[in-house]
């Protein structure tokens, strides 16, 4: 990971997810940077998933969910507080991605928005 960086972490994504987790990524970023303004961008949680290889070869599935902290000057996210949890490759799962707003209970709630996208194992 040191000297290969992110092009090397990239690189062990499973062939299959990486135009799905693209595109998911994308659409979340459409979604967060058109229909939310400043204020509602900061009570955002964002969540998606992939399959990536272990160190053992094999392919494992993981979520992450990611909360941005700090914003560029168009209030664009630019750093995020992120947690993974990693789990066996057998379990087929939908690569999918969702939004998630921290209403005025403190209540995340979901946001309705066109960015799930699926594959069929």
């Amino acid at each position: 990971m040191l000297a290969g960086g992110m092009e090397y972490f990239w690189s062990l994504f499973h062939p299959d997810d990486i135009q799905l987790w693209i595109k998911s990524l994308q659409n979340l970023m459409q979604f967060t940077m058109t229909e939310l303004n400043d204020e509602q961008r900061k009570k955002m949680s964002y969540t998606w998933n992939y399959r990536i290889k272990n160190a053992d070869g094999v392919y494992v599935n993981v979520v992450q969910n990611t909360t941005p902290l700090q914003f560029d000057e168009a209030n664009k996210p630019i750093i995020g507080l992120a947690h993974y949890t990693v789990l066996h490759g057998a379990i087929e799962m939908d690569i999918c991605a969702s939004a998630k707003y921290l209403n005025d209970n403190n209540e995340y709630e979901k946001c309705t928005i066109k960015i799930f996208l699926i594959l069929i194992f």
